[in-house]
């Protein structure tokens, strides 16, 4: 499988997420309990032209945030961010349900206050990150007997960002 990370400025909806993806990741920081601005931003103006588009039909998309506490509003962004992707009729998956308290409707991580204000992700955050992405990957495989790709924005602290996964090797 083959993994982009893009920064949203650099991601062409349509050649990325429109044609070479068949899942969509996205993740944003916790602004004021919102994502941020420059998350919806791209939403509303590069992916609005795909609003309608077809080639969205049967794709599937997961989300993930990082917040500066456990109850700063991490669930009020996976939530947004998971209202964003039904908009363009994208069902994201969500992980199994744990006690963990990290991935309930998509990962999460804290990254600015004690224990977890490091420069390293704490192993728990990290294990949720990666849980979501093979449960993407195995959700897309699922749908298609066609080599899958998987594709996301992140943003990570101050820098938003996009990848792919893909196992057609490109």
């Amino acid at each position: 499988m083959t993994v982009r990370l893009q920064s949203i400025d650099a991601t062409d909806v349509e050649a990325d997420a429109l044609e070479w993806a068949d899942a969509i990741v996205i993740g944003s920081p916790v602004h004021y309990g919102n994502p941020s601005a420059a998350m919806q931003a791209w939403f509303e103006s590069a992916w609005e032209p795909f609003w309608e588009d077809k080639r969205l039909d049967g794709k599937i998309g997961a989300v993930f945030a990082t917040g500066g506490g456990l109850a700063q509003g991490l669930e009020h962004v996976l939530a947004s961010l998971q209202r964003l992707l039904a908009s363009f009729r994208i069902q994201c998956v969500t992980p199994a349900p744990t006690r963990s308290g990290y991935d309930s409707y998509g990962a999460v991580a804290v990254t600015g206050t004690p224990p977890f204000s490091g420069t390293e992700l704490a192993d728990a955050f990290s294990a949720a990150g990666q849980a979501l992405g093979a449960l993407v990957a195995a959700e897309a495989s699922k749908r298609s007997a066609l080599p899958r790709a998987v594709s996301g924005s992140a943003h990570g602290r101050g820098v938003e960002t996009h990848y792919s996964m893909s196992s057609r090797g490109v």
